[in-house]
C-alpha cells in the first residue's frame, strides 16, 4: 500500500519534515509509508488523515486515475 501522503504535503507546501513534527510520527516512519516498504496501522492511518485534514480513504487513492472514453459510431 502506497500513500498519498507526499502528493498531499507537496500540495500544501508542507515538508515531510514539517509534518512529521506536527503529527508526532518519526520522518522515518512517514518516507516508509509514503514508499510502501511499511504499512501503518489504522490508528496510524487515522492519525496521518486527522492531521492533514482529509479522510482516510484520501490517503489511499490511487496516485495516478485514468478515465477511458470511448465514442461508438455505428
Amino acid at each position: 500500500m502506497v500513500l498519498r501522503i507526499k502528493e498531499i504535503l507537496n500540495q500544501r507546501g508542507i515538508t515531510l519534515r514539517e509534518f512529521a513534527q506536527i503529527s508526532g510520527i518519526s520522518q522515518s516512519n512517514l518516507s516508509n509509508y509514503i514508499n510502501g516498504n511499511i504499512s501503518p496501522t489504522l490508528d496510524t492511518l487515522n492519525k496521518i488523515a486527522h492531521h492533514l485534514d482529509v479522510d482516510v480513504v484520501e490517503l489511499l487513492k490511487e496516485k495516478d486515475s485514468v478515465e477511458i472514453f470511448a465514442k461508438y459510431d455505428g
